[in-house]
């Protein structure tokens, strides 16, 4: 049985900077439940298919940070599974 536990998750979004550029920062933290695990060489987010997680999102649980690389696939019923890379440096707001 899978013990879920509460997770932020965080969307970069792109904003212009004063120098013509432009730079990723963090919106606000939104908390979803899930489960981080190890699986082969890869760690491993399963939560709900309903939580809404794309792509580059970030997630924190015990005191690291995650980047979404992708969809794995479903996990028994109405879960999903996602693939993380742990970041060293998280976009901070």
């Amino acid at each position: 049985m899978l013990q879920f536990v509460r997770i932020l998750k965080y969307r970069p979004t792109r904003t212009d900077d004063a120098e013509g550029g432009s730079t990723e920062v963090r919106g606000a933290a939104v908390e979803l439940w899930g489960v981080i695990r190890a699986h082969e060489s890869e760690l491993r987010l399963i939560c709900r298919t309903e939580e809404d997680i794309v792509n580059q999102d970030q997630v924190f649980h015990d005191d690291a940070y995650y980047r979404v690389v992708g969809r794995v696939g479903h996990h028994r019923g109405p879960f999903v599974t996602y693939s993380l890379n742990r970041v060293d440096k998280p976009i901070v707001p």
